[in-house]
């Protein structure tokens, strides 16, 4: 992705009391927009979206102006992991431990 159109998604860590920021993982990056995945709330993992923006922009979602990530409900995580990602990391995509775990 080029860091000058938006927000690098790699960077993207507020809430830090929600979100461990050493668990973030980037797994797709489409023109402006990323899917990731990362600890929330402590011990469980959750798939976030985001749109990064361009030209500057913080991109959506934004809270107190830091750019965050908008929670994907487990229940449709996979299918859009299963839309954009390459099959290996679909199946690496499914051994991630999730709250409320999709079957």
């Amino acid at each position: 992705m080029n860091n000058n159109t938006g927000v690098n998604p790699n960077e993207v860590i507020s809430p830090k009391r929600r979100l461990d920021a050493s668990t973030l993982r980037v797994w797709v990056e489409e023109e402006h927009f990323s899917i990731a995945t990362f600890k929330w709330d402590g011990d469980e993992y959750r798939a976030g979206i985001r749109w990064n923006g361009k030209d500057g922009s913080r991109g959506y979602p934004t809270s107190r102006c830091r750019p965050t990530w908008f929670i994907i409900p487990s229940a449709v995580a996979l299918e859009y992991i299963e839309k954009i990602c390459s099959a290996e990391q679909v199946e690496e995509f499914k051994s991630i431990r999730f709250g409320n775990n999709f079957k």
